[in-house]
């Protein structure tokens, strides 16, 4: 993805935000944040925080460490300015290419909190892509009506549907933690609770804690099948 977005002399430039600022300050303190430092936190540093354990500071740039096909890469995380330009390059630059593939190129450069799903929604949106073939994804619409005062106290599950994967699978479920926006998009082969159970357990409570509240636009007898099968 050619861009001078991610030309190394222009990153300060990039990540010059208080959303990574606040970052990079937690990282470099010797100590924890006091009750009153957490609460004066953006918003949207919360979700970033989550990841701290990946997160790196390299020569002054903050990226996420993770390995690739063997490979240890380094992404730069990007603030919210900055990521539709980013989403334009990947995709509007590239010929257009699908939803995965178009994240699997922002991937290997940059990261952000809920990347698959607004790559997903970015895709979606493409006017060209609608001119030029048949929808082939069910855009996924946030959950507005929801209000959550802290995280892991509301988390929102959705189904949407993409193009059939080699595999057979085009169902991804959507988790989203409503307070952080916090989301997980996992490919599934069908849309029963059985399935949805296993994701909730193994993508979500194992990694970041047991909500205390499910909601699905499904209704309340989908969530309730769910609870009790948890």
């Amino acid at each position: 993805m050619e861009a001078n977005l991610f030309h190394r002399a222009n990153l300060k430039d990039v990540q010059n935000s208080e959303e990574i600022t606040k970052v990079i300050e937690y990282m470099t303190r010797t100590g924890p944040l006091t009750p009153q430092e957490h609460r004066r936190l953006p918003k949207n540093t919360l979700p970033l925080l989550m990841e701290s354990k990946r997160l790196r500071i390299v020569d002054g740039i903050l990226v996420r460490e993770i390995h690739w096909l063997g490979e240890k890469l380094h992404q730069v995380v990007l603030p919210v300015e900055k990521r539709l330009q980013a989403m334009e390059l990947a995709h509007d630059k590239s010929e257009h290419q699908g939803q995965e593939r178009t994240t699997e190129t922002l991937c290997k450069r940059c990261y952000w909190v809920g990347m698959t799903r607004d790559v997903l929604e970015y895709c979606v949106s493409c006017q060209r892509c609608q001119f030029t073939k048949a929808p082939a994804v069910k855009a996924h619409q946030p959950l507005q009506h929801l209000r959550a005062r802290f995280p892991l106290e509301i988390v929102a599950m959705d189904f949407t549907q993409l193009e059939r994967a080699a595999d057979g699978r085009e169902h991804v479920l959507v988790l989203t933690d409503v307070f952080t926006k916090w989301t997980v998009a996992v490919p599934v082969s069908d849309q029963t609770t059985k399935t949805v159970v296993k994701v909730v357990i193994h993508k979500w409570i194992y990694r970041y804690g047991a909500p205390h509240q499910l909601h699905s636009d499904q209704g309340r007898w989908f969530e309730a099948a769910v609870v009790q099968d948890l």
